[in-house]
């Protein structure tokens, strides 16, 4: 397995790291043993992924500046070469949206490809305030096929992006939502005896001089499938124990009948290094 270049791009920050393939089992086991000195070289080496975190501006042309200052910087700290890497991208809620579309009176397996493609085209205007030409636009019907999970990616971004990655020689392999992470997180932390109990998912990300960015998505699932969700732009008070995103969770739970004590999971995207720092 070859390494990864992986971007996380918000509306204030580009994170840059180069994954590697996980380690063997027997030499995970062997880098594991006591050494006389504490942490061995090699296994600190092999650990540390190069990363990089920068400040971006939301301009035209500034996202293309970002991404080359991104790889220079990175050149200073990752001895192999870039070209070649796989390249996978994970986009905030300034440059993707996600959506579910609920058809109520059929399922989206019962209409033809044309008819679907339709449907979808006139919801994303309709729900997302989405001009549909210049989103990437993906969907997965979901297991409760009255229900369509949609995705948009902005083209400009995404046209930017797959130059950058001809420019530098790396395959795009992917560029989604950040946000569709928390779905997939929690298909794979449901265990079979709650696969059914429905919870709230809170979905924040990195903002520019605060904790936060202003824009929010909640999510309610399941078990392992999404029910619903809502996305809105809540700015964050420092001074009131951000009481604003507070009040609008709980009246998303009781919009959807949620009783006080479901679970709740929040999650923060991406991790910087300012939120590992001691407070």
């Amino acid at each position: 397995m070859k390494s990864t270049l992986a971007l996380s791009l918000t509306s204030a920050h580009l994170l840059a790291e180069v994954r590697r393939p996980p380690a063997r089992a027997g030499f995970a086991r062997l880098r594991s043993l006591p050494v006389a000195n504490g942490i061995s070289p090699v296994s600190a080496a092999l650990e540390q992924a190069p990363r990089i975190e920068l400040a971006v501006e939301m301009k035209p042309d500034a996202l293309h500046f970002s991404l080359e200052e991104a790889v220079s910087r990175l050149r200073t700290t990752y001895e192999g070469p870039l070209k070649g890497l796989d390249l996978e991208v994970r986009l905030g809620m300034a440059h993707a949206r996600i959506g579910l579309m609920t058809l109520d009176d059929m399922t989206a397996t019962s209409l033809t490809s044309t008819a679907r493609e339709t449907y979808i085209a006139a919801w994303i205007p309709q729900m997302l305030h989405l001009d549909p030409q210049t989103q990437v636009v993906r969907w997965q019907i979901l297991s409760d096929a009255h229900k369509v999970l949609i995705s948009c990616v902005d083209r400009a971004v995404f046209d930017e992006l797959q130059d950058f990655s001809h420019l530098h020689g790396l395959r795009f392999m992917s560029c989604r939502p950040a946000v569709l992470s928390a779905i997939e997180h929690g298909e794979s932390a449901v265990g079979k005896s709650n696969a059914t109990e429905p919870w709230t998912v809170v979905w924040t990300e990195a903002g520019a001089g605060a904790r936060r960015s202003s824009s929010v998505q909640l999510l309610r699932l399941r078990g392992r499938q999404l029910w619903a969700t809502w996305r809105g732009w809540i700015p964050f008070s420092p001074h009131d124990d951000d009481t604003a995103l507070e009040g609008a969770i709980r009246r998303f739970q009781v919009h959807h009948s949620a009783p006080a004590c479901e679970s709740l999971k929040r999650q923060h995207w991406p991790s910087l290094a300012t939120d590992e720092r001691p407070a």
